[in-house]
């Protein structure tokens, strides 16, 4: 029995792209600008993955217009590509999981590639989207369709193990790579990655809270490949600006139970005994000054104060509340240590419920851009978008910006790569030739009623610029 065919359902399709050219139009398009100067899972069997009709980019509208009368479906709007227009058409293979457990993320990332689509691509630009079922297989599977059908760029897939599963087609055929997972061990030459990488994070908040006289930053973190990622930042940040790092703690992340772990890396029990030796020196002096010295330090818990001054908390919900609860619990001051933290606290609206988490610090896009493409999303599929969709929108525009080039070069390495840059609904970023990404972060604060600016995102690389602009609203 055959696989079955994943793709956007039509009816949702004609629906999709009517909400979208009313929606979207009016809106400023992506283009490259001037130089500018530098400022001083258990897989399923494999699937044989076929592809989602083709979605090509209509003629633009002057304006918005009251939904027309109806008419027999064009091609545009079913996305069916004639086969007398095949000739002089830009290929763009989309692979996501748009089945299986991944399938609502897939499906976020599709719908922002297509408001990319419509944004910025010319007619002659096709997005062909193709399911990967969220499994290595299928991501192969995807891989070679697309290439067979013509794809010059490949788009996703979206899990490393599938980046892994998807590349060696794209590499022997010498079409790029530009796919959506954070994980730098999946980097290669032809293979570029667009995710949020944590070294870009920690260097971020890092040296604003050097810049901000916080100079000894320690680090708790998972065990795990994530917690490596960060201690590993953590460490070639601190090298790079000679500063010392303060103590690593790592935790167990099944653990139920954070004080033994808060206790330890705050060195509580240390601290503790200084004071008590510190208490029982003054009483043996057995003169009025040392009894009242005594008195007074035995109101207090602990002697000395932890040896940083930032702590560095990978983790979320629940138990970075925990974990914000204990530090003061265990006599690490507030006041004193800065705490920060990674782009996923930017998921959460809530922190500042906990005294503890007021004035933490951590790294997200740029807010204007963001924001703007958050509600034109909201407003085309009636739900906010999660974070990650919005680099299918910026891997997109990316394409369509470069397709505009033309010849056989618009997709190679050295265009992708070019050290100008691009801005994106994340703000600006660069694709580098080890396969990694840079990318321009603001830091943010937590407050009792959400989050306040600290330090804005930069507007261009050291080097000379070109960066697109993005559409505002």
């Amino acid at each position: 029995m055959p696989e079955p065919r994943h793709a956007t359902p039509k009816p949702l399709r004609r629906v999709l792209i009517g909400a979208l050219m009313l929606g979207l139009a009016g809106c400023q398009t992506i283009q490259q600008v001037a130089p500018e100067a530098p400022p001083a899972e258990e897989p399923p069997p494999p699937v044989a993955a076929a592809p989602a009709p083709a979605v090509v980019a209509p003629e633009p509208e002057p304006a918005p217009l009251p939904p027309p009368e109806p008419q027999p479906e064009l091609p545009w709007q079913t996305g069916v590509v004639p086969p007398d227009r095949q000739d002089g058409l830009v290929r763009v293979g989309l692979l996501l999981p748009l089945s299986g457990r991944a399938a609502p993320v897939g499906q976020a990332i599709l719908n922002a590639a297509q408001m990319a689509l419509f944004d910025v691509a010319q007619p002659a630009f096709v997005l062909q989207p193709y399911d990967t079922a969220g499994t290595p297989q299928g991501a192969a599977a995807a891989s070679h369709q697309a290439l067979e059908e013509g794809a010059q760029l490949l788009l996703g897939p979206l899990f490393a193990q599938s980046v892994t599963a998807a590349s060696p087609p794209a590499q022997a055929a010498g079409v790029e790579m530009v796919a959506f997972s954070s994980v730098p061990g999946v980097a290669a030459p032809g293979v570029h990655l667009m995710g949020f990488l944590m070294k870009d994070q920690v260097r971020r908040v890092m040296e604003e809270a050097y810049a901000q006289q916080h100079d000894t930053v320690a680090v708790l973190a998972p065990a795990g490949a994530e917690g490596d990622l960060v201690v590993d930042a953590a460490r070639r940040v601190a090298a790079d600006h000679r500063r010392p790092l303060g103590r690593i703690a790592r935790f167990d992340p099944a653990t139920e139970d954070m004080a033994g772990v808060v206790k330890s890396l705050a060195d509580y029990a240390s601290r503790q005994g200084a004071l008590q030796a510190q208490v029982s020196a003054l009483k043996a002096r057995g003169d009025a000054v040392g009894t009242a010295a005594a008195a007074r330090l035995a109101e207090m818990d602990t002697l000395g104060a932890p040896n940083f001054d930032a702590l560095l908390v990978v983790a979320s919900g629940d138990r970075l509340i925990e974990i914000a609860a204990l530090l003061p619990y265990y006599d690490v001051d507030p006041a004193a240590v800065k705490l920060l933290g990674t782009m996923r606290w930017a998921e959460e609206s809530n922190l500042g419920r906990e005294p503890g988490m007021v004035g933490a610090w951590f790294p997200a896009p740029a807010a204007g851009p963001k924001d703007a493409f958050t509600e034109r999303y909201r407003r085309a599929f009636g739900s906010a978008p999660p974070t990650i969709a919005s680099l299918g929108y910026d891997a997109t525009a990316l394409a369509a910006v470069l397709a505009r080039q033309g010849g056989a070069a618009a997709f190679s390495a050295r265009a992708l790569t070019q050290p100008t840059g691009f801005a994106g609904v994340n703000g600006i970023f660069r694709l580098t030739p080890d396969g990694l990404n840079e990318r321009g972060l603001a830091v943010m604060a937590v407050t009792p009623q959400g989050r306040e600016l600290v330090s804005p995102a930069p507007t261009s690389f050291p080097e000379p610029a070109g960066i697109g602009t993005v559409p505002q609203g």
